[in-house]
């Protein structure tokens, strides 16, 4: 089991609130090309980056982060990983054992044509260490209440492309 914990930042809880629109002139001609061929050159590294979790709300004293390089999209079908990080450790009963964790992390995916949610697996995590981990859920989908977080998740994965 686990022993140690990870760092938290102490303070408020990602924004959503965008940053505002700042225009930038595009860089000559001579330096876009310079620039693309950089790009595709380092494009090996940049396939293999870490996670990118973008804060996307609180439930109570739990922060709710996305990896927005994760999310695929197939037909009406809309998978991402999302990660809850509690401010404090929670219990988990797993048979006779009682497990401590303060990170969830679960493979949600939506269902844009029938507005529904399921978890498909899921990672209790303490700081860095695996918990307990349940590879294959078997839940059943659930319908999103209106207005609630996941319905707002839903929603904006659900979107069209632009």
């Amino acid at each position: 089991m686990a022993t140690r914990h990870a760092w938290r930042q102490i303070g408020s809880p990602p924004s959503l609130i965008h940053m505002p629109y700042v225009p930038v002139m595009p860089p000559p001609r001579a330096l876009r090309f310079v620039l693309s061929l950089l790009a595709t050159v380092s494009l090996p590294v940049v396939a293999s980056a870490q996670s990118q979790w973008t804060g996307i709300g609180a439930i109570r004293e739990t922060v709710m982060f996305m990896d927005t390089t994760t999310i695929v999209r197939a037909g009406t079908i809309r998978k991402v990983w999302i990660k809850s990080l509690d401010s404090s450790p929670m219990k988990l009963v797993a048979g006779k054992d009682t497990l401590t964790f303060d990170v969830v992390l679960g493979l949600n995916v939506f269902d844009c044509s029938n507005g529904t949610r399921t978890v498909t697996a899921v990672q209790y995590l303490l700081g860095e260490d695996v918990v307990f981990d349940v590879p294959e859920t078997h839940d059943k989908p659930v319908a999103l209440r209106p207005n609630s977080f996941f319905h707002a998740v839903y929603t904006g994965l659900c979107q069209p492309a632009r």
